[in-house]
């Protein structure tokens, strides 16, 4: 990065500083300030590589640490849970700034615990599935022991188990233990594998036994030879293949490979256990849903840009930032349409979005969809 671009990106940095050496009397301000430089990390466009400004960033937040610990533990935390598509990037600076200040990682893992039974609590599903694969991710970044994920997610599974729960239930939490596994399955292969064994075996047993009435019901369309699976069969799917590939694709970005040397020698945190809050008859689960896709791999032929298949963890992945940017952007159609074409230049293969058909109903108005579209 330039000098002329390092001090633009950084000289709002100075001004914190400056505040700070007047005794800082604007508390709300300076904690703004930090949001944003936090906030902007991931930012492709600054004109230096992520990993670059997560080595800026984590050297600003530790001189700082000792004043501002709680808003910075705060902000991480909200970026964990509202930029899911930015996962790696705030685990890597968790794991940076842990290797630097223990008890800085034991805060975050702390705050993302709690925040995650209060989510479970106020029915916010997706939001407590961004901190599960968030906390897994840790694990990549010697902030969590491998035996402690192996753990709580075994203790996810043990949720789903138990009796007399609605399947919508129990189905959510195998649901968030599958869509962990492509972030941490590798590691606990290779370093946790008798928990790995238990972990797939139960997950294998619940799906043998479930009720699959729904899927007759919620096809788009019957009498068809179109893909339409049942999501989380679809889902288990996605995650086997995956495992038979050694775990390995290409679309989730590690930004923390290019800082193994430092993170391996950080001291680690044991997740403490996970339970499940209650269940109550007033609690409302996510729907189960049919997996639909009009378009397979037929469909596009362009041999530079090919659609991944419908078992591939990259379709997985592709379509779930999309229902993201889609759902940031619910009130901006040129922003969704902007940032739907960008995440299609980022991309080396095509996709294709099926969520206008989903049932019993799309997330979002069937006129959305179209007013992007036409955009």
């Amino acid at each position: 990065m330039s000098g002329a671009r390092r001090k633009q990106n950084y000289d709002e940095d100075d001004e914190i500083q400056q505040k700070r050496r007047r005794g800082a009397p604007l508390i709300n301000e300076v904690e703004k300030k930090l949001q944003e430089v936090i906030g902007r990390v991931g930012d492709k466009n600054s004109g230096s590589s992520v990993e670059g400004n997560l080595e800026q960033l984590t050297k600003f937040l530790h001189d700082d640490l000792d004043n501002y610990r709680a808003s910075i533990v705060d902000i991480v935390a909200g970026c964990a849970i509202y930029l899911p598509n930015r996962v790696t990037v705030y685990t890597t600076l968790v794991g940076l700034l842990n290797s630097k200040n223990f008890n800085f990682g034991g805060d975050v893992v702390e705050k993302l615990i709690a925040e995650q039974q209060d989510l479970l609590e106020k029915q916010k599903y997706q939001e407590a599935q961004n901190l599960a694969i968030f906390l897994c991710d840790l694990g990549n970044c010697g902030v969590l022991t491998l035996q402690s994920i192996g753990e709580y997610l075994e203790s996810l599974v043990a949720a789903a188990y138990e009796d007399d729960m609605p399947q919508v239930r129990t189905d959510f939490y195998i649901q968030t233990v599958l869509r962990c596994l492509p972030w941490i399955g590798k590691e606990l292969t290779e370093k946790a594998q008798e928990q790995m064994e238990n972990i797939t075996q139960a997950i294998g047993k619940y799906l043998e036994q479930r009720n699959k009435d729904h899927v007759s019901l919620l096809q788009v369309w019957h009498n068809t030879e179109l893909d339409q699976e049942d999501y989380l069969e679809s889902l288990s799917a996605q995650v086997e293949v995956l495992r038979q590939a050694n775990w390995l694709e290409a679309h989730i970005p590690r930004h923390y490979v290019a800082f193994e040397s430092t993170l391996q020698d950080a001291l680690q945190h044991n997740l403490p256990s996970f339970s499940a809050p209650a269940h109550t008859e007033e609690m409302i689960y996510p729907y189960p849903l049919v997996v639909f896709r009009l378009f397979d791999t037929n469909d596009c032929t362009d041999e530079q840009q090919p659609l991944p298949g419908g078992h591939s963890i990259e379709r997985l992945l592709f379509e779930c930032e999309i229902a993201w940017i889609i759902e940031k952007n619910q009130m901006n159609r040129k922003a969704c349409a902007r940032e739907l074409l960008a995440f299609c230049q980022r991309q080396s293969r095509r996709f294709r979005n099926e969520e206008i058909f989903r049932l019993p109903v799309s997330r979002e108005m069937s006129l959305r969809h179209e007013s992007i579209i036409m955009h």
